[in-house]
């Protein structure tokens, strides 16, 4: 079997919509969907995934969000050869939960994460429903609560693939 790493370091777990942000004067790329798309068409192209028959897609903490966050569209990507598919997020589960002052802390910086990517307008305006967490999940909630879809409480009620969830009480 073969294992890939792939590294992210702008907090949007491969959703961006290829959107341009200005932040402090400095103009802000955020295109992790297509970045992933070209990720995984690499892999089928160059390194033998087009042969594979089996597929786990993991990621832990931050990636275990972006694990459930994408593992329909990885999925959609893969060739007909994967008959066994599964997801196994581990630690991906960020409980929007107040901090010990009250503060909404972590919902809040997704919340603006969400706004910075362009996720849910890119859900909004897919041509046709992408595999995934998207449209169907965006238009569920209210408007102020879309953001929501990208959390993972509420995007694993949206992910089809086969999914063994592992969290514990802490996130080292």
């Amino acid at each position: 079997f073969n294992r890939v790493y792939v590294k992210y370091c702008d907090a949007g777990s491969f959703r961006g919509a290829g959107k341009t942000e200005m932040y402090k004067g400095k103009r802000l790329h955020f295109a992790g969907r297509l970045v992933l798309k070209l990720v995984i068409e690499t892999l089928l192209e160059t390194f033998g995934l087009r042969n594979a028959n089996k597929v786990l897609l993991s990621g832990c903490s931050a990636g275990g969000l972006a694990a459930i966050l994408n593992a329909d569209y990885v999925q959609s990507l893969l060739p007909a050869t994967v008959t066994q598919y599964r997801v196994m997020p581990g630690s991906g589960f960020f409980l929007p939960h107040p901090n010990l002052l009250g503060e909404r802390v972590y919902e809040r910086g997704m919340e603006e994460v969400v706004r910075m990517h362009g996720m849910v307008e890119d859900a909004l305006t897919e041509a046709k429903q992408q595999p995934g967490v998207g449209k169907s999940c965006v238009e569920d909630q209210a408007p102020a609560e879309r953001y929501r879809c990208f959390l993972a409480p509420t995007a694993l009620r949206y992910v089809r693939a086969p999914i063994f969830l592992i969290d514990s009480a802490f996130d080292a």
